[in-house]
């Protein structure tokens, strides 16, 4: 599996983590930068050239949980996957819990 925004991945964060709902959300320059805290440049990897629109993995939490959405960039994923040395699908199930915070 590809660590990378992308539809598959939702479907992925959605299996794995139950209080929580993954989709790929595509966004504008200037929403990118505010939701994700990442500057658009650090972003090219989820820019799409066809639209001239950036690609991010929204995930929504119930609304008990009085919380905001959590836009996840291919940086972030990539970066904490690295750190953490995840080896196989159960570790990338504990990253995604952890920084998930469900």
């Amino acid at each position: 599996m590809n660590i990378q925004v992308s539809k598959r991945f939702a479907d992925f964060i959605n299996q794995s983590v139950s209080d929580a709902s993954a989709r790929v959300v595509k966004i504008p320059e200037r929403a990118y930068c505010f939701f994700t805290g990442q500057d658009a440049f650090e972003g090219e990897a989820d820019y799409d050239y066809a639209d001239g629109k950036f690609k991010a993995i929204c995930v929504s939490y119930p609304s008990n949980y009085f919380a905001c959405d959590r836009y996840l960039t291919t940086r972030e994923l990539v970066s904490e996957f690295r750190r953490r040395k995840v080896k196989d699908a159960e570790g990338l199930k504990e990253m995604l819990i952890d920084m998930l915070g469900v």
